[in-house]
């Protein structure tokens, strides 16, 4: 059974403590603050995807078993639908504070 609570997270990318409403176990590619979403959002606007992901990969540590280059694909894959799920970047800031995200 998966008990969903907010825990204190460290952020996948730049290792910020945040308050992230989750279940046990919770993909370290979902477990970005708000300041690294909205970055990585507004990147889609000057840079492709793979230049997203190369950044990506040279940002993060190995995690959960993960390697850099399989999570930076993940997190390029979420960053890569972010437009099919907010029209502007207000929207996506109102997402954040809907999953749980408070702060950070």
């Amino acid at each position: 059974m998966s008990h969903y609570g907010v825990k204190q997270m460290s952020c996948t990318l730049c290792a910020a403590g945040f308050p992230l409403v989750g279940g046990a176990m919770v993909h370290p590619a979902d477990v970005l603050c708000n300041t690294c979403v909205l970055s990585l959002y507004d990147r889609l606007t000057t840079e492709s995807i793979d230049e997203i992901r190369a950044w990506t990969e040279a940002s993060v540590k190995p995690r959960m078993g993960m390697m850099p280059p399989t999570l930076a694909q993940a997190i390029a894959d979420r960053v890569e639908r972010l437009p099919e799920l907010v029209q502007s970047r207000v929207e996506l800031e109102n997402m954040l504070v809907r999953r749980g995200v408070l702060g950070g």
